[in-house]
């Protein structure tokens, strides 16, 4: 960050010359930021956020149960300008720790993550959930409105943006270890998230949950080849032919551990159908994030 100082206290000339370069360097820096030109290290850009700015930014559970993490509502604004609405978990372990980031299934939202997000905030983890966009409060880029039915598959690989917006926003978060991010996806959000980790080597781990081996144009085959040695977890239900099927295939191009459970359901619906299956997700996180 560029600093200006200013000039003696009684030369009134001198700071209004600095107070108007300051003003040229903001401007600048505005021109810049809308044409799209970012630095070398690319931040997110949190553009709303429900927390006041004199509140200390501390892990902590609600006042009525300091065991469930109060989730910080805010909104990332992606490199080509989409309102990404998500909610932070932070971890109520106060201690720095490994993040978590949460995509959901083809028109659902971020409140189907609600209940895991807050589990994997008492494990130690800071979680984030997003609304992908077109999805939930997600619907705006710039005047645009986005409506997810009339999305091609160019716009639906532009999603990337969504998940990259959420990364940097843990890697920037002081209690998250930026080295230790793991994504975790259900149905079409697996298949985005291994579609994401697959170009952002800093993904340290993936979780899929009922993936398929194409969804709106995102093949998890090309995209699990481009993941290489990274550690993988895909769990999908036995009478789910399409996932079961598609996780024994993956597991043909890694090593990826397969979890298959015995029954039927598919994405988040498995955790109200197998109480183990937060357990199973803890362990896998645990070992190998």
């Amino acid at each position: 960050m560029t600093q200006v100082m200013g000039g003696s206290a009684g030369r009134r000339g001198a700071a209004a010359s600095v107070g108007g370069r300051v003003w040229v360097v903001r401007l600048i820096l505005v021109l810049l930021l809308s044409l799209g030109v970012s630095c070398s290290t690319p931040q997110s850009v949190v553009i709303d956020s429900d927390q006041p700015e004199d509140e200390e930014e501390t892990p902590s559970g609600t006042a009525e149960n300091p065991f469930v993490s109060r989730p910080r509502e805010v909104t990332l604004l992606t490199r080509d300008k989409v309102e990404v609405k998500a909610s932070y978990y932070p971890s109520l372990q106060k201690k720095k720790g490994p993040g978590v980031i949460l995509a959901h299934a083809w028109g659902r939202s971020r409140s189907e993550w609600d209940t895991f997000a807050k589990r994997l905030a008492r494990a130690g983890y800071g979680a984030i959930a997003v609304d992908l966009r077109g999805h939930g409060g997600s619907t705006k880029q710039g005047r645009r409105t986005l409506d997810p039915s009339k999305f091609g598959k160019d716009e639906v690989r532009k999603m990337f943006n969504d998940l990259d917006a959420a990364h940097q926003f843990l890697r920037e978060q002081d209690e998250i270890d930026s080295g230790r991010i793991a994504g975790i996806g259900s149905e079409f959000g697996a298949n985005l998230t291994i579609h994401f980790a697959s170009s952002q080597p800093l993904v340290a781990g993936i979780v899929l949950i009922s993936p398929t081996a194409d969804a709106l144009g995102l093949n998890t085959a090309i995209s699990f080849s481009n993941y290489r040695d990274r550690p993988a977890l895909i769990i999908a239900a036995s009478q789910d032919s399409v996932s079961s099927q598609t996780a024994r295939m993956l597991a043909t191009f890694s090593d990826a551990e397969v979890q298959t459970l015995q029954g039927r359901g598919r994405g988040t619906n498995l955790f109200r159908q197998f109480d183990e299956l937060e357990d199973m997700i803890l362990l896998w996180l645990d070992g190998w994030i």
